[in-house]
Order: structure tokens, then C-alpha cells, then sequence
């Protein structure tokens, strides 16, 4: 079993998607999986390059679009991972950002979610690791960068994302009341 599972849902965004994987290949920790998500895209280049994906590295999960959050929580499902992060197909992360989160998360159990800030590239946000907060402080009001670290067993414990929390890029902590 991996340590990490990482979703990558992907929704016509084939043009990111390879810079996206390839910052998960030059990851220092190895520990983890890969789950790509299509979330029933209809874009030739982006339905080809998830053709293209090597499935000896990593699941592909397709289904009928439904949006970002039904489709994080549809890899999530099929994740084997104690700590989960959903990453954008427009989004990456640089090289020791798993190693560290791990080790916040390994470290400190009443830290909930390892944050992200973003800056841009090439059009695409870029994403690395920020902060560390405890999840028991948040109200369904606040909201997270999407593509953040969280353990598995608490995505399970609040029911997964809701889709009526997701607006641009930021969600509530899960759908948590």
C-alpha cells in the first residue's frame, strides 16, 4: 500500500497535464500512487494524452463530467493511501513538497491539512508547500486551496467534498457543517 494517493482530475486540460505528472516523477519521496480522474473530457488533445498515460504507473479513472469535486472524491474512492492530495491537472508541485508534508503530517496527528500557496506558470498555478493547520478550527465558511494534503481517514470522516462548496479553484473544508 502506498503512503500517498494522488488524484489528478482532469477535465480538457491536456495541454498541463504531462508538465503535471512529470513534477510527481521528480518527486524525492517515492512512496505514492498516481490516480488520473477523467472527468468525461471531450477535447481530442486532452482524451489522447490520457490514452497515451502509462496504466503500469498509474490508474485511470474515467467518468461522465460532473465536476471538480465529484471527480476528486471518484479518485479518492479508489485510493490506497493514508494521506491524499488532490492535484489539478494545471497544477504542480515541487520536488521534496510530498517528503515535507509527509513528515508534518507523520509528525504532528492533530494537523489536519498541509497548505499550499500557488503562483503562476506558463498559465498554469504552480503549487508549493505553505503551511500546516489543524482542521478542528475550520467552519464550513472558511476555505482551502484545492490541492492540498490531507489524511485520507478525515476526507472519509466528513463524506468527501461537496459539490455545492466548489468556486474557483477553493473549497470548504470538505462539506463539514
Amino acid at each position: 500500500m502506498p503512503v500517498v494517493s494522488v488524484v489528478v482530475p482532469c477535465y480538457n486540460q491536456g495541454q498541463f497535464l504531462q508538465e503535471t505528472l512529470a513534477s510527481l516523477e521528480a518527486q524525492t519521496f517515492r512512496d505514492f500512487e498516481i490516480i488520473v480522474v477523467d472527468d468525461g473530457s471531450t477535447f481530442p488533445e486532452t482524451i489522447r494524452t490520457i490514452d497515451n498515460l502509462d496504466s503500469r504507473r498509474m490508474l485511470i479513472v474515467r467518468t461522465k463530467n460532473q465536476g471538480l469535486a465529484e471527480a476528486r472524491n471518484a479518485g479518492i474512492r479508489q485510493a490506497k493511501g493514508r494521506y491524499i492530495l488532490p492535484l489539478d491537472a494545471d497544477d504542480k508541485i515541487a520536488p521534496t513538497y510530498l517528503e515535507k508534508a509527509v513528515r508534518i503530517l507523520d509528525e504532528n496527528p492533530r494537523i489536519g491539512i498541509v497548505l499550499l500557496r500557488s503562483g503562476i506558470l506558463r498559465g498554469a498555478a504552480r503549487t508549493v508547500a505553505a503551511s500546516a493547520l489543524q482542521v478542528s478550527g475550520y467552519s464550513h465558511r472558511q476555505h482551502i486551496f484545492a490541492s492540498s494534503f490531507f489524511r485520507r481517514s478525515d476526507w472519509e470522516s466528513a463524506g468527501g467534498y461537496s459539490s455545492e462548496m466548489m468556486s474557483a479553484g477553493r473549497i470548504s473544508i470538505f462539506g463539514w457543517d
